[in-house]
């Protein structure tokens, strides 16, 4: 009986997770990069490292997209560029935080905050003081990236919140 029972959960394990890649290679586009740019204007703005991709310089785009392995379908919309890079495009979440390079599609990620007790303890209250976006991923575990303070981390914070939520 156990066996049966083992036999249909890795059953599902497997179907799960080839679904999975399925619904990841069957989207198109992912998000509208019209969408994500419009809730990006709506809810913060452009500073001096988080800019619309475009407004990159030409090299600071190459530096940015020489570590990526982006899609044929994949388009870069926004990126946070300072010692350290994050870039959003319409499928996924790419940071490069040394030692850390990572990569993170948005169905893998189910929601976005903020370090609320960093927050607390440097009694931030203010928007325009908080930096500390938080990723949490399905399968449990967080990531931390510290972005530019102000209106361009609004933007941005609004963005992979709304890009988690999606997830279609």
């Amino acid at each position: 009986m156990i066996g049966v029972f083992a036999a249909i959960l890795g059953y599902q394990n497997v179907r799960s997770t080839i679904n999975r890649e399925r619904s990841r290679s069957s989207k198109s586009l992912g998000m509208d990069v019209s969408r994500i740019r419009v809730i990006f204007s709506r809810s913060g703005e452009e500073g001096k490292y988080t800019k619309f991709f475009e407004n990159f310089t030409r090299s600071q785009q190459n530096e940015i997209l020489q570590n990526c392995d982006l899609d044929n379908k994949e388009v870069p919309v926004i990126a946070y560029q300072n010692e350290n890079w994050l870039l959003v495009t319409n499928q996924r979440l790419i940071a490069s935080f040394p030692p850390n390079f990572e990569s993170f599609y948005y169905d893998e990620i189910s929601d976005v905050t903020f370090d609320k007790m960093k927050t607390i303890r440097k009694r931030t209250k203010r928007v325009p003081e908080i930096e500390d976006i938080e990723i949490l991923l399905s399968g449990g575990n967080r990531r931390s990236y510290i972005v530019e303070p102000g209106y361009p981390f609004s933007g941005l914070w609004n963005v992979l919140k709304s890009l988690s939520v999606h997830r279609s």
